[in-house]
C-alpha cells in the first residue's frame, strides 16, 4: 500500500542531496579555516572541490594572492583528493555614498504649519501621534532652513 509519504519520498531526494552538499561544503570550509591565521580565516568566504581542484572564494585580490602562497598548506589541510587550487575573488559590495550636499531641506509654508497645528489641537492630546505632530510643528517653526 502506497502512503502519501512514500508517494512523495522520491521528490525529497534532490533536497536531501543538496543538504548533504551544503554540509560537506561547510565541513570543508571549517577544516580549511582551522589551518589559517584568524585574519586569513575572515578573508576565506567559501570553498568547494570540483574535478580534483579546490576552489576558494576570498574577499579581495590581496587575500587571493596571500592564499595562493599557502597553496600547499590548503591542499593538504583536509585530506581532500585535490591537486590544484583555484582562487576566486568575491565581487565588492559597494554602497553608493549619500551626498549630503545634494539633499535639499524644504520648510513647509506658514499655511501648512498652521493647518497642521490646528489639526493637532482637535485630536486627543494624550495620543502619541498628536504629541509627535506638535513636536514637529514646534521644531519646524524654530528652524531656519
Amino acid at each position: 500500500m502506497e502512503t502519501l509519504f512514500t508517494h512523495y519520498q522520491h521528490k525529497a531526494e534532490p533536497l536531501k542531496q543538496l543538504s548533504e552538499q551544503i554540509k560537506a561544503r561547510s565541513r570543508l570550509l571549517n577544516c580549511l579555516k582551522t589551518s589559517l591565521s584568524s585574519a586569513a580565516q575572515a578573508a576565506l568566504l567559501d570553498a568547494t572541490v570540483k574535478d580534483n581542484t579546490l576552489h576558494i572564494l576570498t574577499t579581495s585580490a590581496a587575500w587571493s594572492a596571500r592564499l595562493r602562497l599557502s597553496t600547499r598548506q590548503l591542499l593538504s589541510a583536509c585530506q581532500a583528493n585535490v591537486t590544484q587550487l583555484q582562487v576566486h575573488i568575491a565581487p565588492a559590495q559597494h554602497e553608493a555614498p549619500i551626498q549630503t550636499s545634494s539633499i535639499q531641506r524644504i520648510k513647509p509654508n506658514e499655511e501648512t504649519l498652521n493647518a497642521l497645528a490646528s489639526f493637532t489641537n482637535q485630536r486627543d492630546q494624550n495620543d502619541a501621534l498628536t504629541r509627535a505632530l506638535k513636536h514637529l510643528v514646534q521644531t519646524l517653526n524654530r528652524e531656519e532652513l
